[in-house]
């Protein structure tokens, strides 16, 4: 709210903090203009609003497809997997298939910037350089395991170590399921105390070198590729599992900063998966 209020908000930031809204004018039941210039978000969903720029910012990859343990292995062996046919034949073989805003584009949308960005830097500097800061944000969720995972905030059917309860919004709680929560947690509050605190960019440059040394790709499939070989590998450096198990285990303590407690066991595999985004980043600007 304090950025959109400013006037200025980072290109690297417009993705979640203006088009995941809805558009200005959007009026509360108290006449309440609650939408923001720019915003693309279209229906209520519970206590927030979606719409089609949602499912931009993740995937649920982390199940089997085509023979592989997970989607991104499928599609790296097989980069010609990466279409919408098969995109929706990879949800479909869920349990419980997800409906169509919860089937996550991610590497759908960096091809998209790709192949945009290919074009402005012929003659549109302006759109180029809008283009490469908005799509820090895309390739940045690629990099954190939650946006890959079917456990992006917890596992359902499994009970939580430390028993708590979750607003359920009216003043109405409900028993949190095991890791719920950890999605907040672990992006928001404690990425914001170790850069508050000074933490944060010291243990990322721990795994940065002078250049990205990745192969260059081509074209919008291989910046699909190289988003989704992203996600493979931060989720074998951090796993969604572990996150959530330390998460359980910090919120069972009685420790004075819970928050403090899960950056210092998890700060070496978040400098890592955060160096590795701001790689891959590199990598497709530098393509």
């Amino acid at each position: 709210a304090d950025l959109i209020d400013s006037g200025f908000v980072a290109l690297a930031d417009v993705p979640d903090i203006v088009w995941k809204n809805y558009p200005s004018p959007h009026l509360n039941r108290k006449g309440e203009d609650i939408g923001v210039v720019g915003g693309r978000d279209t229906k209520s969903a519970g206590m927030r609003s979606t719409g089609p720029e949602h499912p931009n910012h993740h995937c649920d990859a982390d199940m089997p497809f085509d023979g592989f343990p997970t989607l991104p292995e499928a599609c790296i062996a097989n980069p010609d997997l990466i279409s919408a046919a098969n995109w929706n034949r990879y949800f479909e073989s869920f349990p419980e298939p997800p409906d169509l805003m919860h089937r996550g584009i991610l590497p759908f949308r960096v091809w998209q910037y790709f192949e945009r960005l290919k074009e402005y830097a012929a003659d549109d500097p302006d759109r180029f350089i809008a283009a490469a800061g908005t799509l820090a944000h895309y390739v940045g969720d690629s990099s954190q395991p939650l946006h890959g995972s079917i456990y992006s905030d917890g596992i359902e059917d499994e009970e939580p170590d430390a028993p708590r309860e979750i607003s359920v919004g009216k003043g109405k709680t409900k028993p949190a399921h095991r890791g719920e929560g950890i999605h907040t947690f672990y992006e928001t509050q404690m990425i914001s105390m170790a850069a508050h605190k000074g933490f944060l960019f010291d243990e990322i440059k721990k795994n940065l070198k002078q250049n990205h040394d990745l192969v260059l790709v081509a074209d919008g499939r291989g910046a699909a590729i190289a988003t989704l070989t992203c996600m493979r590998d931060v989720a074998r450096i951090l796993p969604p599992r572990r996150l959530i198990d330390v998460y359980e285990k910090v919120l069972a303590t009685e420790e004075r900063s819970h928050v403090q407690d899960m950056w210092d066991q998890l700060k070496t595999e978040t400098g890592q998966v955060m160096a590795l985004g701001a790689r891959t980043l590199a990598m497709i600007w530098d393509a």
